[in-house]
């Protein structure tokens, strides 16, 4: 068996940049190798007069090609799948470089029953639904069913986007007269893939049929967290050295986990936050291509004097930003003094019986300690809520959202 050098692919794709772009086109027109094609076309050029044809003749193959692309399920299945691929991956987190390196192939099934061969090369995608991206292929190796490619592809994305990927390595045979044949395939779920720090070992993974629909990850939803930090600053009363200082809470929203992921896997998200029934407004940054973002923004509301934050609520709202302005809200945070446990009627905020002064439980403790210990910060995460009342006609829609939030 001849050993071939390990060739590397050093252009690597950013999924981010390409995956809005990708367009689906025929698995078959796909497989057909266009270098090959203009060689040909060389090859039937016999003198410098025909020279002028060579663009024709290149496009006559392909226009003959295409013809070819219809690809049935019964295409799959004309020949028996045997024989295994040898293969190893790699992801580096410094660099987001996702490495495959195709080793070889053994006991390939043959093609050409004659010459009991084929003329087998490998394919790579990186799956997320039914959308393929970026595709790596081998060359050709002629006349052989222990086939050695030795050859390395590199994807860069992100860690977040590596966990709803899945990894489709397949086998085909060049048939020049025809689609090429499918020989086998491969799927590794990455999410559930165990990457080593200092690489990993090439290992043999058997060839299977055909997977007409690739699953989708099948990670499970964990419930979202907010972390967040609030101090209050008490309001002063003015005096003969110096003037009167209105309240102020300070809030730092810090960090959230397990975003509700999409299908395209990531969050472009940001959080408002809104102290009632004043509705101060505060926005963070946008957090880009993460289901773990980290804000650390802070920000600033004064209320005229310290009791008046016994009135007041805030709120917090999660959102996934959308370029056209149709944010989707993603869940809700609520801290006041609330609601009496064993009470079913909300509180009153400046006598006025009101809906969202509804905090409860851990929120509604976190308040009462952030009053009840000026000066110094305190610091907690909850898992958001879904569900918000409220009697603000400009917040009507975040409570529809809310309430279809788990419909997405």
């Amino acid at each position: 068996m001849t050993s071939h050098p390990v060739m590397s692919h050093s252009a690597t794709s950013t999924l981010d940049k390409k995956e809005g772009s990708v367009t689906p086109t025929s698995d078959v027109f796909e497989e057909e190798d266009i270098d090959n094609i203009f060689r040909q076309a060389k090859k039937d050029t016999l003198s410098p007069r025909m020279g002028s044809h060579l663009s024709h003749t290149i496009q006559t193959q392909i226009s003959t090609d295409s013809l070819h692309s219809s690809f049935t399920e019964a295409d799959y299945y004309k020949h028996e799948i045997a024989g295994e691929i040898q293969f190893s991956l790699g992801y580096e987190k410094k660099t987001g470089v996702l490495t495959i390196t195709v080793n070889q192939c053994r006991g390939l099934t043959a093609v050409n029953k004659k010459k009991n061969t084929s003329d087998p090369y490998v394919k790579c995608y990186l799956v997320s639904g039914t959308q393929k991206v970026s595709k790596r292929k081998t060359k050709v190796m002629k006349s052989s069913l222990n086939p050695e490619f030795n050859e390395t592809f590199r994807y860069t994305l992100s860690e977040t986007q590596l966990l709803f990927r899945t990894l489709q390595i397949s086998v085909w045979s060049v048939h020049r007269m025809g689609t090429n044949d499918f020989l086998g395939e491969v799927n590794i779920t990455l999410d559930s893939f165990i990457f080593h720090e200092d690489g990993e070992e090439a290992k043999w993974y058997p060839l299977g049929n055909k997977i007409l629909k690739v699953p989708e990850s099948p990670r499970m939803q964990l419930p979202t967290e907010l972390s967040v930090a609030l101090r209050c600053v008490p309001s002063k009363k003015a005096t003969k050295t110096e003037k009167a200082k209105k309240a102020e809470v300070e809030v730092k929203v810090l960090t959230a986990k397990n975003l509700p992921y999409k299908k395209q896997g990531t969050r472009d998200s940001f959080v408002k936050c809104v102290l009632l029934p004043d509705k101060q407004k505060h926005k963070t940054q946008i957090i880009k291509d993460s289901l773990n973002p980290y804000w650390g923004d802070m920000f600033t509301f004064t209320k005229k004097t310290t009791e008046d934050l016994d009135e007041c609520a805030l709120e917090l709202t999660i959102w996934d930003h959308d370029r056209l302005g149709n944010h989707d809200l993603l869940g809700a945070l609520r801290f006041s003094k609330g609601t009496d446990e064993d009470s079913t009627v909300y509180r009153t905020s400046y006598k006025k019986n009101v809906e969202w002064m509804d905090a409860s439980g851990r929120q509604k403790e976190f308040w009462e300690r952030m009053l009840a210990d000026p000066y110094k910060w305190v610091e907690q995460s909850f898992v958001i809520r879904k569900h918000v009342a409220t009697d603000f006609p400009d917040l009507k829609e975040v409570v529809r959202k809310l309430h279809n939030i788990d419909a997405e």
